[in-house]
């Protein structure tokens, strides 16, 4: 080799993990998949999940790594592990079905509460207090735990969302399954118990768009949520979410191995849902009137590119006792992920979300 070459290596991939989250995505009502490929290749270019997770490999699964010769690689779409040794990875390398990779996930986008589907706030941390000196105080808090081993539809790391029961109300925004038909539903407000969705999307519930035919789109819901996971060295208190690889031959696709220990280097998928908000429209707040607020009649998608038409008549005092006029406002702005949110609440529960946004 001369001086100055380069000595390129290729290390096979034992998984990989893209995080998808839709408000970046989606172009208003189509879903991301649906688009066209170029629109697609356009969109991804400018996508980035670094600017709005932080994923890190427990300490624990750090050091595993390096003692494996394994390789954690960020990249824009999410992370990769991949296996050294030039390639040749014998037995001691393998992650046995009892041994498994952690990494944690934190929110480092201040917004990401305000534009994904589920999340109203971040979960606090509970503190146990200790009554011994020399025993520690102990710390929990509710994570979501997304992983191989508990999800239910290849490539989703998500689990399969709870099922609907007619005896709960559902908050703004919970993920439901349909038992009747399967199809998976969103709320769009506060649904009363009872309210089943009808196969349908309507004014209490919008239809989740399956990724295929036959393969419903799996977003992180509640089901996913681990309620009082005992934080500490491997569990920071700003942890949102917990990634668990486990290894082994056993878990059909979502395996890392085939049964001769042969790597499947599978795919995995983190899939997190735009909201849908009520989007109301008021003129500055110095205007009197009968009408100086609109509220759309239907939730509608909160999305980074894409523009919905609205074309808005208020009705506004007129100067003169007891006369009004119109405004029109045309091609009014939508709202996006920074418009503030606001909580619409009746009898301390929250009835609908709405985007809240003044014009001039």
């Amino acid at each position: 080799m001369s001086p100055g070459d380069n000595l390129h290596i290729k290390y096979p991939v034992l998984f990989s993990v893209k995080v998808l989250q839709h408000y970046f995505l989606d172009f208003m009502d189509i879903l991301f998949d649906d688009l066209p490929a170029d629109k697609q290749v356009r969109i991804l270019a400018k996508y980035d999940v670094r600017k709005i997770w932080e994923i890190q490999p427990t300490p624990q699964t750090e050091h595993w790594l390096k003692g494996r010769s394994l390789v954690f690689k960020k990249n824009a779409l999410g992370f990769v592990v991949l296996a050294g040794n030039n390639g040749l990875v014998g037995d001691a390398n393998h992650l046995m079905e009892n041994e498994s990779l952690r990494f944690v996930i934190k929110v480092i986008d201040p917004y990401f509460f305000q534009y994904s589907a589920g999340f109203l706030t971040m979960e606090k941390v509970k503190i146990e207090k200790s009554l011994k000196p020399d025993v520690p105080d102990r710390y929990f808090k509710n994570v979501y735990k997304l992983g191989n081993a508990t999800a239910s539809q290849y490539p989703f790391l998500a689990q399969t969302p709870n099922l609907y029961n007619s005896g709960l109300e559902y908050a703004p925004d919970t993920i439901v399954k349909d038992l009747a038909a399967g199809d998976f539903f969103i709320a769009k407000q506060l649904v009363a118990s009872g309210s089943a969705p009808q196969n349908v999307t309507n004014l209490n519930w919008l239809k989740l768009a399956p990724l295929a035919p036959g393969t419903p789109m799996h977003y992180v819901s509640s089901a996913d949520l681990v309620e009082g996971l005992e934080l500490g060295e491997d569990i920071p208190t700003d942890a949102f979410a917990l990634i668990e690889i486990k290894g082994g031959h056993a878990l059909g696709a979502f395996s890392l191995y085939d049964a001769g220990g042969t790597m499947r280097s599978p795919e995995f998928e983190i899939r997190v849902k735009n909201r849908h908000t009520w989007w109301r429209h008021s003129l500055p707040p110095q205007t009197t009137g009968p009408l100086t607020s609109i509220v759309q009649q239907d939730a509608f998608p909160l999305t980074a590119q894409g523009k919905r038409a609205l074309n808005l008549t208020f009705k506004v005092d007129n100067g003169s006792p007891g006369t009004t006029k119109n405004v029109e406002k045309k091609d009014v702005e939508n709202p996006n992920g920074v418009t503030p949110l606001l909580y619409e609440k009746q009898a301390g529960k929250v009835q609908r979300l709405l985007s809240d946004m003044y014009i001039q």
